[in-house]
C-alpha cells in the first residue's frame, strides 16, 4: 500500500489470529486515516478510536487506549437507495460564494489536491464525483483554494460530457487545446476579475513543449505560457486556463501523473515559467484544492 509503513500500525497492515478488531477507512494516496475504531472483540474496558490520523503513536490509532476521554461515542452507517445524489444538493459552498457568477451552478468534482500524485495509474480520488448524475450542462465553472488565494472561473461548456471535466487523465480521454468563451473570473487576488473574455484552455495528461501550435497572440515559442504543444508521450499533464487577451494564466495544475511533486498555481508565475510548469511548488500548500461545477 503507498507510503503504508512496515513498523507503525497505519493504513498497511496484515490481519493475524486473535480478536483484537480493526474497523478503519484511509486514503492511501494522501498518507490519511480517515477513522478508526479497534480494539473491540475481547470486551476490554476501553477501545481505540478517532478520527484522521493519531498525532503521537500509531496513526491508526491502534493502542491508543482513549475511549474514555469522550462521553459522546457515536458510529452511523448510512447507505443511498440511488447511484449518485442528486448533485443539486451540493452547490457552492466555498469563499467564492457570494461573488456575482456563482448562483445556479450544481458541483461535479471535488478534489484535495496531494503534493504527489499518481493520476496516471490510479484514479483519480475525489472526495465527491456526481459526473453520472449531473445531466446536461451550458457552463463549467473551476474552483481553486490554494491556502488563503482563491479563485472562481467559469466559461461556456466546451464538451458535453461531464467526465472529460474534471483533471484530465489518461482514463478520462479528456484532451482539451481550445477557446473558450464568456470567461467570467473572480479571485482573492487583485488583477485576475474579468468578465465575458475569450479564454483558452489546455487540458491533456501528456507531455508538451513550448512551440506556440495554435499562434496564440504574443505566446512564446521559448516559454511554457498560454500557448504550447502537447506531446503525443510523456505523462507530465496539463490543466490550464488562460486569459487569451492579456496573455496570462488563469490557473494551472501541472505534474499529477506519476508521483512527482505537482506545480499549481492561481495567476501567471513570475518566478520561472508562466503557466507554473516545473514549479514543482505544490508541498508549499497545506490547503490545495480544486472544485469543479456546471449549470
Amino acid at each position: 500500500v503507498p507510503f503504508a509503513s512496515n513498523s507503525l500500525y497505519d493504513w498497511g497492515d496484515a490481519m493475524n489470529t486473535g480478536t483484537y478488531g480493526s474497523m478503519q477507512i484511509h486514503v492511501p494516496s494522501y498518507g490519511e486515516v480517515l477513522f478508526g475504531v479497534n480494539r473491540w472483540a475481547r470486551n476490554d474496558p476501553k477501545i481505540d478510536i478517532g478520527i484522521g490520523n493519531q498525532p503521537t503513536g500509531h496513526p491508526d490509532w491502534t493502542f491508543a487506549d482513549n475511549s474514555d476521554i469522550y462521553t459522546l461515542k457515536k458510529l452511523s452507517v448510512l447507505v443511498s437507495k440511488e447511484d449518485n445524489i442528486d448533485p443539486a444538493v451540493f452547490a457552492p459552498n466555498n469563499k467564492a460564494v457570494g461573488t456575482a457568477d456563482t448562483e445556479g451552478y450544481k458541483l461535479v468534482y471535488d478534489l484535495p489536491v496531494a503534493t504527489q500524485a499518481t493520476y496516471g495509474t490510479s484514479l483519480v480520488p475525489y472526495h465527491v464525483d456526481y459526473h453520472k448524475s449531473v445531466g446536461t450542462f451550458e457552463r463549467i465553472a473551476y474552483y481553486i483554494e490554494l491556502d488563503d488565494n482563491w479563485l472562481w472561473v467559469s466559461m461556456n461548456a466546451f464538451t458535453d460530457d461531464a467526465s472529460k471535466i474534471g483533471v484530465p487523465t489518461f482514463a478520462s480521454g479528456a484532451i482539451f487545446q481550445q477557446a473558450v468563451e464568456d470567461v467570467n473570473v473572480f479571485s482573492s487576488l487583485a488583477g485576475m476579475e474579468a468578465s465575458g473574455i475569450t479564454g483558452n484552455i489546455e487540458f491533456w495528461p501528456n507531455d508538451y513543449s513550448t512551440q506556440n501550435v495554435k499562434g496564440i497572440p504574443n505566446a512564446s515559442d521559448d516559454a511554457y505560457d498560454f500557448g504550447d504543444i502537447m506531446r503525443t508521450t510523456g505523462d507530465h499533464g496539463s490543466m490550464q486556463i488562460h486569459n487569451t487577451a492579456k496573455g496570462m494564466t488563469i490557473f494551472a495544475y501541472n505534474n499529477w501523473n506519476s508521483n512527482r511533486v505537482g506545480a499549481i498555481g492561481i495567476g501567471p508565475n513570475v518566478v520561472g515559467e508562466p503557466d507554473w510548469t516545473f514549479a514543482d511548488n505544490a508541498g508549499q500548500y497545506t490547503t490545495k484544492r480544486i472544485q469543479v461545477f456546471v449549470k
